[in-house]
């Protein structure tokens, strides 16, 4: 079998990247950031949330329609804290 090397440049096909990172998008990719440099901006304004309200995670995960498993993720890897109990 034989490999054969695709040229971008001349295929008609425009590589796109993010705008934030400069990371390349697939073809599918809605929008013109990243799904990492999404979550960043939205985690940002997660952490804003929870230090200005007493909120809990299932509270926050609805205020920003994220899965709360992400949210969850997010406080066991130790990037955000919150009260458990209002």
């Amino acid at each position: 079998m034989s490999l054969r090397r695709i040229d971008l440049k001349n295929s008609g096909s425009q590589l796109r990247r993010c705008e934030k990172c400069g990371k390349a998008l697939s073809r599918r990719h809605i929008g013109t950031i990243c799904t990492e440099c999404e979550q960043d901006a939205i985690y940002k304004d997660v952490k804003e949330f929870i230090l200005h309200n007493d909120v809990t995670e299932l509270e926050v995960a609805d205020h920003f329609q994220l899965p709360l498993e992400t949210i969850q993720r997010w406080i066991k890897e130790g990037h955000l804290s919150y009260k458990e109990n209002k």
